[in-house]
C-alpha cells in the first residue's frame, strides 16, 4: 500500500489523527492532528412568547379564483353514483368478455 500512496523520502511527514502522512497529501488536510476550529457561541435571541390559549387566526380574505378553463376541467372530473354504477356494469361486462 505504501508503494501505491507514492511516500517517498524527500517529503516530510505531518501529524494526522490516524498518525503519520505525508505533507500536502489529502489525509493530512482531512484528518490533521489538531483541529482547528473556531467554537465562539452567539448569544441566542430570547424566545417569543406563545400565542395566548384562546387566540385564533383571522380566516384568509385571499382565495384563489379559477380561470374558465380551470373550472370547466374541474367540472368535467366530477363524478355522480350513477356514473360510477353504470362504469362499473360497463367495465365488469369487458373482463367478463375477455376471459
Amino acid at each position: 500500500m505504501i508503494f501505491s500512496m507514492g511516500i517517498s523520502c524527500y517529503i516530510p511527514l505531518v501529524d494526522s489523527v490516524l498518525g503519520k502522512a505525508q505533507a500536502g497529501s489529502p489525509l493530512s488536510f482531512q484528518q490533521p492532528a489538531t483541529a482547528k476550529r473556531d467554537m465562539s457561541f452567539h448569544a441566542a435571541p430570547p424566545r417569543p412568547s406563545v400565542p395566548l390559549q384562546n387566540y385564533h387566526l383571522q380566516p384568509s380574505s385571499c382565495m384563489f379564483v379559477r380561470s374558465e378553463p380551470q373550472q370547466l376541467h374541474l367540472r368535467s372530473l366530477e363524478v355522480t353514483w350513477d356514473m360510477v354504477l353504470k362504469i362499473k356494469c360497463v367495465t365488469r361486462a369487458q373482463s367478463s368478455c375477455i376471459e
